[in-house]
C-alpha cells in the first residue's frame, strides 16, 4: 500500500470521526452556538495534532537537526588544525575524512587522492560503512588522470551514479558498481592540486549546504598537505642547516642576527642565545676599514652575491680568517626580507698560503727577502722617488767568507749569513728593502736625499757589522759599493755600477764603502 493511499485513508477516518463526536456533542449537550463552536474547533484541532506534527513541524525539526549537525561538522573540522599541524599528520587526515563522513548518513566511503605528476595516488581512505563495500582504485593512470583533470577543472564538485545519465568513462575508473560517487576537487591557488572521493549508497544529491561543508572539508585538507609539505621541506633544510660544517647565519635587513646554526657558534665561540638580537658588528676584528664594508652592503642591497675573506674577532679575542657568501632572501613581490650569509674557517688555509708565500719571496735561510722580489720592489721604489729624493742601491758583501766556511766549516758560515742579515735588518728604516742577493752578497734599495746622507747610512751599517761579535770567528767585516738612479737609467745599469763600486771597495782594503761616483776619478 502506497503512502498516499494510507494518507488519504487517515483522512478519511479522520474526518468521520470528527464528524460523530461533533454530532454527538451538538444534539446531546445542547450548547449555545458560540460554545458548540469553540467545542468543535477544539476537537478538530485534537484531531488534527498528529498530522500538524507529522507533515509540519517534524520536517522543520528535521531541519534544524540537520543544520545543528552540519554546524557540528564545521566547528569539529575547524579544530583539527588548531594544534600542531605536523604532528601525526596522517592521523589529522583520517579524522578529517572521518568528520566529514560522519556528518552525513548517505556517506559510506572517504578518500583522497593526490596529484603526482601525471597520476593521482590514493593517499588516505576512510570506511565508514562496508555495508556498501567500493573498490577504489589506489592509482589513476596517466590517460584516466588526464580525462578526470579535464572534468574538474572548473567545476566545484562532480556528483555521478551507475545509471545512463553518468558518464559511463568516469564509472569505469571509479568502478562503480552501486550507488554514486561524489568528487571534489582541491585546488591550491587555482591548480589542482587532487580530489576527495566519497560513496554514497543513495542516490540523492547533497544540499547546497552540505557540499559547502564538503567543499570546507576538501579546502582544509589541501592547505594542510601543502602546508605539511612545507614544513617538511623546511625541516630538511633545516637539518641540513644544523649539520652542515659551513657557518651559516640570518640577519634581518639592518643585520640583527635572526639565526646561526652550531657550525656558527663552534668559529665564533659564541652560543646561539649570544647572537640573536646583536648585530653582527659583533665579530669585527677591525682589520677591514668602512670601505670594505660600504661595498659589501652596496652590492647585498643591490641584490648581488657578496663573495670575500673576512678577518672576524670570536668570543675570546683571536682573531680567524673566514670565506663568506652572503646574498639576499626576498619575498614573493621581490623585496629584500633578510641576508643569509654561509661562511667557513681558512685560518690554517692562509697560514699555509702565507707560509708558501714567505717560502717564495724571502730566504729560506736569513728570512729576508729574496732575489725573486727585486723587480717587484725595484718597481714600486721607482714610482716613489720625486725631485727632493733618489733611488739608492747598496751592495755588499762579506769579506773573506770563503775563508771563514773553510776554517770554522760551513755551520758557521750559516750562522754569520744570519747574524749579518738580523743585524742590517735591525739597522735600516721600515721602508728599505734587504734582499739576499745569493751567496754572501746582500742589496740594499732605499730612498734617501742626497749622497751624504746615503754614504753616512752605509757606514752606520759597515760600523754595526764590524763591530759585532761572531761565536769563534773574531772578526767579519763587508764591504759596501754605493749606487744612485738617475733619469733613463736602467735597473740593469744601475746594479752593474753597484757592483763596480763594491769591487773598488774590496781592492782598496775591504771593510768599506765606496760609491760610484768616486770610481770615475780613479
Amino acid at each position: 500500500m502506497s503512502f498516499k493511499t494510507i494518507f488519504v485513508k487517515l483522512i478519511i477516518i479522520v474526518a468521520a470521526i470528527e464528524f460523530i463526536l461533533m454530532t454527538s456533542f451538538h444534539f446531546l449537550l445542547l450548547l449555545p452556538p458560540f460554545l458548540e463552536l469553540v467545542v468543535d474547533v477544539f476537537l478538530l484541532a485534537l484531531l488534527s495534532t498528529p498530522f500538524i506534527y507529522h507533515f509540519v513541524l517534524r520536517p522543520i525539526e528535521a531541519v534544524f537537526i540537520r543544520q545543528k549537525k552540519l554546524e557540528e561538522s564545521m566547528l569539529h573540522l575547524s579544530n583539527q588544525f588548531i594544534d600542531n599541524i605536523d604532528h601525526e599528520f596522517d592521523k589529522k587526515l583520517e579524522s578529517v575524512l572521518k568528520v566529514a563522513s560522519d556528518a552525513f548518513n548517505d556517506i559510506s566511503v572517504g578518500a583522497i587522492y593526490e596529484l603526482n605528476d601525471t597520476t593521482y595516488r590514493q593517499y588516505h581512505r576512510y570506511i565508514k560503512n562496508d555495508k556498501y563495500p567500493l573498490l577504489l582504485p589506489n592509482t589513476i593512470d596517466q590517460e584516466d588522470t588526464a580525462y578526470l583533470n579535464d572534468k574538474l577543472q572548473h567545476k566545484q564538485s562532480l556528483f555521478f551514479c551507475q545509471n545512463e545519465d553518468s558518464d559511463q568513462h568516469l564509472i569505469k575508473i571509479f568502478n562503480v558498481k552501486n550507488g554514486c560517487i561524489l568528487i571534489l576537487p582541491m585546488f591550491s591557488r587555482e591548480i589542482l592540486e587532487g580530489f576527495i572521493c566519497f560513496q554514497t549508497f543513495s542516490t540523492q544529491e547533497f544540499h547546497h549546504d552540505e557540499l559547502l561543508i564538503l567543499m570546507f572539508a576538501a579546502q582544509m585538507i589541501i592547505n594542510a598537505m601543502k602546508r605539511h609539505a612545507v614544513d617538511q621541506q623546511l625541516k630538511k633544510y633545516s637539518n641540513a642547516l644544523m649539520q652542515t660544517g659551513d657557518a651559516v647565519c640570518i640577519t634581518d635587513k639592518s643585520g640583527i642576527i635572526e639565526y646561526v646554526n652550531p657550525a656558527f657558534e663552534e668559529l665564533s665561540k659564541y652560543k646561539q642565545n649570544e647572537l640573536i638580537g646583536q648585530k653582527t658588528s659583533i665579530m669585527r676584528s677591525g682589520f677591514h676599514d668602512n670601505t670594505f664594508y660600504d661595498g659589501l652592503w652596496n652590492t647585498i642591497e643591490s641584490g648581488k652575491q657578496f663573495h670575500g675573506d673576512f678577518v672576524n674577532k670570536n668570543k675570546s679575542g683571536i682573531l680567524y680568517h673566514e670565506e663568506k657568501t652572503i646574498s639576499s632572501i626576498k619575498n614573493d613581490e621581490g623585496e629584500v626580507t633578510n641576508y643569509l650569509s654561509t661562511g667557513r674557517d681558512i685560518t690554517q688555509r692562509k697560514a699555509m698560503e702565507n707560509a708558501l708565500r714567505e717560502l717564495a719571496t724571502k730566504d729560506k735561510l736569513t728570512n729576508v727577502f729574496n732575489r725573486n722580489q727585486c723587480d717587484l720592489f725595484y718597481e714600486n721604489l721607482i714610482e716613489r722617488i720625486d725631485k727632493e729624493h733618489n733611488l739608492y742601491l747598496l751592495l755588499f758583501d762579506i769579506d773573506n767568507f770563503k775563508h771563514i766556511n773553510d776554517t770554522f766549516g760551513h755551520h758557521q758560515g750559516d750562522s754569520v749569513l744570519k747574524k749579518i742579515a738580523s743585524l742590517v735588518q735591525e739597522a735600516i728604516r721600515p721602508e728599505d728593502i734587504l734582499i739576499r742577493w745569493g751567496g754572501e752578497e746582500f742589496i740594499i734599495m732605499s730612498i734617501s736625499e742626497n749622497d751624504h746622507s746615503i754614504q753616512m747610512f752605509a757606514e752606520r751599517i759597515r760600523i754595526t757589522v764590524a763591530s759585532s761579535t761572531y761565536d769563534e770567528i773574531p772578526q767579519v767585516t763587508i764591504s759596501i759599493g754605493l749606487s744612485k738612479h738617475d733619469t733613463g737609467m736602467s735597473k740593469e745599469m744601475l746594479f752593474e755600477q753597484a757592483d763596480q763600486a763594491m769591487y773598488h771597495a774590496k781592492k782598496e782594503g775591504k771593510n768599506r764603502v765606496y760609491h760610484f761616483r768616486d770610481t770615475q776619478t780613479i
